[in-house]
Parts: structure tokens; sequence; C-alpha cells
């Protein structure tokens, strides 16, 4: 190797370490495009299901069931209201005798 290929003003040396910092801009370029159209189909699809939701619960049908949701919600608390009243009973304090 001559001297003047070890020096730092060395045309090709600066060419190898542009082109590699190239390299590295274009990879790091490329990530990030992938990554905002990532985000933006998640954003997309988000907006997808949120409109799905809206439409079912603006819906007639939806309205016109709601009785009959809060009233199978409401049998399913029975077992537990039951369980809450017999803790109630056992744990009363006694009344004086």
């Amino acid at each position: 190797m001559s001297e003047s290929s070890l020096r730092p003003d060395d045309p090709e040396a600066r060419a190898r370490r542009a082109e590699a910092a190239l390299e590295e801009v274009l990879a790091e370029r490329n990530r990030l495009w992938e990554q905002l159209h990532r985000q933006r189909a998640g954003e997309k699809e988000a907006a997808y299901y949120r409109t799905l939701y809206e439409q079912v619960v603006l819906s007639r049908s939806w309205k016109i069931t709601a009785p009959l949701r809060n009233t199978k919600w409401f049998f399913k608390q029975i077992p537990e209201l039951g369980r809450r009243f017999r803790r109630f009973l056992l744990n009363r304090p006694q009344a004086p005798k």
C-alpha cells in the first residue's frame, strides 16, 4: 500500500465511507417506510372495526333487542346476588337475647 491510500483524505477511502453511510441511511429509510406503512394499515384496520361497531350499536335491531340483553344480564347476576345475601345472613351480628 502506498502512503496516499492510508491518508484520511484519500478519494477511494472517502468514497467507501460515503457508500457505507449511504447504505446505512437507505436501510434506515426502508425500515422507517415499512414501519409507517404498518402503522397506517393498523390505523385503517382500527377505523374499519370502529365503523363496524358503530353500525351494529346504532342499528335498529340492536336497539330493539336491548331489553332482552339487559334481562339476560340481570338473570346472570342472580346467583351472585344469592351468594352475597347468604354471606350477609351468615355474617350479620346477632341480636342480644
